[in-house]
């Protein structure tokens, strides 16, 4: 058994999974607080990772900095866009206000991936901090996979103080359970509604950041990231946000897995199989409660 591989494609899965994890977390916001099934989330994450590019390009910032300056742009972002989501909307019968959602968020993907490819020069880019990797005993070791790794770390571990230590972080995991009895105890829905989405933008524009520090980018592969996202969080059920990070990383590690088994292109096979089985063995997704 070659160990260096097993812990290569252990090291991979965990930095793909953690993009996977954030990706995962703002749809859950989405699908669990705002009740919107946003068909242009994975847009935003090619969003973030050209504003990384374009911070870089533009400004001659080290790319590591939009580690930072890009989830506080997008959370601000997230924070104006949540006056769409107008209160009188929810109030329409169930299914009538999520064709709405879903045909606005559909054009809006549309208009974002236009957008992107108009922009750029190239229909594939990717942005290069400089590192130079190390070898050590058949293994390759990335200094800027290791610092992605440890603010990967920070930010879950924050994320976790955040939801089960503050006012608002127990208010989003708790409207998801009981929208009526969240209602019913004080919580102020359409602030708490406005900050999910600032958080899920915020999420989806620092993937997008670690997308293209690791990988090439095209404008047009958003859709297909957003249908990998809503199947990551249907596993587990909308709003259980924890559960998601975590169905974030399994599909990482699974495609990490995949790639070695087969060639690149066929790595996604692996977690893809693996979540509509059970998608369709578990229909409600693996919930219980948080």
């Amino acid at each position: 058994m070659d160990y260096a591989l097993i812990i290569q494609i252990a090291l991979g899965g965990i930095l793909l999974g953690g993009i996977y994890g954030l990706l995962s977390l703002g749809m859950s916001l989405n699908l669990g607080l705002l009740g919107v099934m946003n068909l242009a989330h994975g847009s935003f994450l090619i969003l973030g990772a050209l504003t990384g590019y374009g911070l870089s390009a533009a400004f001659g910032l080290s790319p590591l900095w939009s580690i930072l300056l890009v989830p506080v742009l997008f959370g601000g972002l997230g924070r104006g866009l949540g006056s769409l989501w107008r209160p009188s909307w929810y109030k329409r019968e169930p299914a009538e206000a999520f064709v709405a959602f879903l045909l606005i968020t559909l054009g809006l993907a549309f208009v974002l991936e236009e957008a992107s490819a108009s922009i750029l020069v190239h229909p594939l880019i990717g942005l290069s901090a400089g590192f130079l990797s190390w070898h050590w005993k058949g293994l390759v070791f990335s200094p800027l996979a290791l610092i992605l790794c440890s603010v990967l770390f920070a930010v879950f571990l924050f994320l976790i103080f955040f939801l089960f230590r503050t006012d608002l972080g127990r208010s989003l995991r708790a409207v998801p359970q009981d929208p009526e009895g969240a209602l019913f105890i004080g919580i102020p829905m359409q602030s708490t509604r406005a900050w999910a989405g600032s958080l899920s933008l915020a999420a989806a524009g620092l993937a997008g950041v670690f997308w293209i520090l690791l990988f090439p980018v095209t404008p047009f592969m958003g859709l297909k990231i957003t249908i990998m996202s809503i199947l990551m969080v249907m596993v587990v059920g909308p709003g259980h946000i924890l559960r998601s990070i975590v169905a974030g990383f399994s599909w990482g590690i699974l495609e990490s897995l995949g790639i070695a088994l087969w060639e690149a292109q066929w790595g996604i096979l692996l977690p893809v199989m693996t979540y509509l089985s059970l998608v369709f063995i578990f229909p409600e997704g693996l919930k219980r409660s948080q």
